[in-house]
């Protein structure tokens, strides 16, 4: 009997367990086709790492073979290469001797690897790589023995020593604010070599200038690294004057440890600048104490305890200062009494009135004088002060100047800048060159007044012959004219070499005020024929002026427009426009703005609209340059060409500017020639036909950016 072959049909619980089964099973396939995979990669990356070892340590191996490349010329002297030692006569000579040989293996080998090595059996890639490596280290060879050849090396150490004194910052003496700050000391010199450490710590001068000392808000507990810092700088200065700043709000029992130092040291006082807005200080420990007091300077001192005329109790620790001739007094509501007889130069910037009747009849010697926000009720007797060279005053608003300025007599004054709103002062300033009796004498001239009738300048300028540079209120029309047209058989100051006008009112500008100007400055700036002089005799009264401007008190290119002959025209209208469109876009192109920054993002659709205003200006043909400069286009589009790198996302709009100035370079080309009146900030300048800019300078930086090149040239 054959066996039967019985089939099972499983019912829904088995189903369901042999569903799962196949999954279980299907899932430890996948994981481990996962496994084999992840397997392969590994085996791969470690691959690949093997590989780049293998690489990196035959690069090791031949930089290290390159390495050990031995030079046939060998320093003759290696301890100068390890020091800054001047070297001796015989090692000089056998350094230049090492020089030229090391070029002439140098110029070997560069011919060795220009005409290449024969024979197949030579590696030309590897021998011109050794080569070259034989080059740069003979390169660097040269280099170092070269330095052991330099002059500096060799100096004498007293010559290294003047070197270094010349490297200080030459802040005092001057009113400068600012003082010597730790930055600023030669700390760099004693840093370079031993030798240079010797020389600079063994030279006093340089350590003189001590940096600022700022008291205020500091207990007397503090300050040990300011008082090692101090006691360091005297230690080394040794026993040289010194120059100082203290700043503080010195109560009556301050009490410092850096202060205490400093006073104890009173008698090396050089240059002195104090600071305080209280006058407590310790004067009774420094009078009599200043035997090298040279310069001074006092700012800020106040005093409750005021008499009637509103100054305090008169300090005389000064007095007494046998070397002092700089005095430089700001802002104090006390007097300080100074030594007589030897102040030669004197400054006060809003002081009491009683200070400069003190200073003036007792010091004769004076040959600088500077007074700023003076009174008007200030007093002096007569006094002549025959040594006076320079005079500034500005006479505070309101005060009026003849009381004082009828005082003064200065024979041999040079410099005189004076500034006075109430009063009129040309009249006042003839007088005091005719008493004087000098006019052969002042060279500089400058006056700032409200009042300037018609002929006044003529008259005064009648009796400076000598003058070099005038600063003055803009005059009137006719002393225009004076100073264009011939005087019989003279010409107005026929020295002057700069011109300057400053003006309030623009309802002083007239049309014939611009007819003036432009005869002025074609007759003076332009190289014409010789001016005549019956006073002077100098070879140089032929010359043209180096500078002719005007300042304005708001921007002047309406005036700039009318000194050219410009008029409007549609092409420099449409620019205009668009110009304004391009600044709503983007608000950095304004001139007010400062710089353009270069981080600015902008949409898409915003960039859809600068890009098409951009094309509306490039597709504008401009025929003449004054559209461009009537339009104020030019700068803008110049702003934009610098305001994004390549690469940015905005980058688009710099091309663009970059195309349009391409497109008017021939047309500022062709303008420059014709360009006589340049506009700079808030001041007009005269360009004249011969002038060096023409021919060291840019078209575009002289019409458009003349302040970047220096047009007006600034004195007082």
């Amino acid at each position: 009997m054959n066996k039967q072959e019985v089939y099972h049909i499983p019912d829904a619980d088995e189903t369901g367990t042999l569903d799962l089964a196949r999954c279980t099973s299907k899932k430890r396939t996948m994981r481990r086709a996962a496994k084999a995979k992840l397997v392969a990669i590994d085996r791969k990356l470690q691959y690949a790492k093997k590989k780049a070892r293998s690489v990196l340590l035959n690069v090791l191996r031949a930089q290290k073979k390159d390495d050990c490349v031995v030079l046939p010329i060998q320093p003759p002297a290696p301890h100068l290469v390890q020091s800054n030692a001047a070297p001796t006569e015989a090692e000089l000579s056998a350094v230049r001797e090492a020089i030229l040989a090391a070029e002439e293996e140098g110029k070997r080998l560069r011919s060795a690897i220009a005409e290449g090595v024969p024979g197949a059996t030579v590696d030309i890639t590897a021998f011109k790589k050794e080569t070259q490596h034989k080059l740069d280290l003979i390169t660097q060879f040269v280099v170092e023995q070269t330095a052991i050849l330099s002059v500096v090396r060799r100096l004498p150490v007293e010559l290294l020593q003047e070197i270094f004194i010349h490297t200080l910052t030459p802040q005092r003496g001057k009113r400068y604010y600012a003082s010597p700050s730790c930055s600023l000391l030669p700390w760099s010199l004693s840093q370079v070599s031993q030798r240079w450490r010797n020389a600079a710590l063994s030279t006093s001068a340089l350590w003189r200038q001590l940096p600022k000392i700022n008291f205020r808000g500091r207990p007397g507990i503090t300050g040990n690294y300011d008082l090692e810092y101090i006691t360091e700088l005297l230690k080394r200065s040794h026993s040289m004057s010194i120059d100082i700043h203290i700043v503080g709000d010195f109560t009556p029992n301050f009490l410092h440890p850096t202060l205490d130092i400093l006073i104890r040291h009173s008698d090396r006082w050089r240059d002195l600048t104090m600071d305080t807005a209280n006058a407590a200080f310790a004067f009774g420990k420094i009078k009599g104490k200043l035997a090298a007091l040279e310069r001074l300077t006092l700012r800020h001192f106040t005093d409750d305890d005021l008499d009637d005329l509103g100054v305090g109790t008169t300090i005389d620790v000064f007095e007494i200062a046998p070397r002092l001739y700089d005095v430089h007094i700001e802002g104090p509501l006390r007097r300080f009494l100074l030594p007589s007889g030897q102040i030669l130069h004197f400054s006060q910037d809003s002081g009491h009135l009683t200070q400069v009747p003190h200073v003036l009849p007792s010091n004769l010697a004076l040959r600088t004088l500077e007074l700023l926000e003076l009174e008007g009720e200030t007093l002096i007797p007569d006094t002549m002060l025959p040594n006076l060279v320079s005079l500034k005053i500005d006479f505070a608003w309101g005060a009026r100047h003849e009381l004082f300025l009828d005082s003064l007599t200065l024979p041999v004054l040079e410099s005189l800048n004076i500034a006075s709103y109430n009063g009129d002062l040309l009249l006042t300033v003839t007088s005091l060159i005719k008493r004087s009796g000098s006019p052969h004498v002042l060279k500089n001239l400058v006056l700032e007044s409200d009042v300037m009738l018609s002929g006044q300048l003529t008259t005064l300028l009648s009796l400076t012959p000598a003058l070099k540079n005038l600063n003055i209120t803009f005059p009137p029309v006719d002393d225009l004219w004076a100073l264009t047209s011939h005087q019989g058989d003279r010409v107005i100051v026929p020295l002057l070499e700069r011109c300057h006008f400053s003006t309030e009112s623009q309802s002083e500008i007239t049309d014939e005020t611009f007819q003036a100007l432009r005869v002025l400055a074609e007759s003076r700036c332009e190289a014409n024929e010789p001016l005549p002089s019956a006073e002077i005799t100098q070879a140089s009264n032929d010359k043209p002026w180096q500078s002719l401007s005007v300042a304005f008190v708001t921007q002047p290119a309406l005036f700039h427009r009318q000194l050219e002959g410009w008029v409007e025209t549609d092409v420099s209208k449409k620019l205009e426009t668009l110009g304004e469109a391009l600044v709503k876009l983007l608000p950095q192109l304004s001139a007010y703005s400062g710089f353009p920054k270069r981080s600015f993002t902008l949409k898409w659709s915003w960039k859809d609209k600068v890009v098409s205003v951009l094309n509306e200006i490039k597709d504008i043909k401009v025929e003449s340059f004054s559209d461009l400069v009537i339009s104020a286009i030019y700068d803008k589009i110049d702003r934009l060409w610098n305001m994004s790198e390549k690469g940015h996302t905005n980058y688009v709009f710099s091309e663009l500017a970059a195309q349009i100035l391409e497109n008017w370079d021939p047309v500022v080309e062709a303008g420059v020639k014709d360009a006589r009146w340049l506009l700079s900030g808030w001041e007009i300048a005269y360009l004249s036909r011969n002038s060096d800019m023409r021919s060291t300078r840019s078209a575009a930086d002289i019409l458009f950016h003349p302040g970047r090149v220096e047009v007006l040239v600034e004195w007082q």
